[in-house]
């Protein structure tokens, strides 16, 4: 699992090169499978998620760069902020993932 989490990461890093990703959000890269929108990014305390189908039920797990699993919960409905404000300043790798199976993972900034 750890192996392709950083696979993941590796991939997503070659997908977003040359991408115009401005500094207050960022696209998760273009697939077949889920697209969203995280933003702010870089996060202080909490960011927005945007784009996911109303009609599924998402999971959302935070991993370190090094592929430790930080946190993990339910993505809500009704509002999909989360909250990081526990999380120190560090580069992050957030996946979402359906409950039909497909998912998705985009690297988040995590300031002061």
């Amino acid at each position: 699992a750890l192996e392709n989490r950083a696979q993941s990461l590796n991939t997503l890093s070659k997908e977003t090169q040359g991408n115009n990703n401005n500094a207050t959000g960022l696209l998760a890269p273009k697939t077949d499978g889920l697209r969203y929108a995280l933003y702010p990014n870089p996060v202080l305390d909490s960011f927005q998620v945007e784009g996911l189908s109303k009609g599924e039920d998402y999971k959302y797990m935070v991993y370190s760069i090094e592929g430790k699993l930080l946190l993990t919960n339910e993505l809500p409905k009704e509002k999909n902020t989360l909250d990081v404000l526990r999380l120190p300043p560090a580069v992050y790798l957030m996946e979402i993932k359906a409950n039909s199976g497909e998912s998705q993972y985009v690297r988040f900034v995590k300031a002061r």
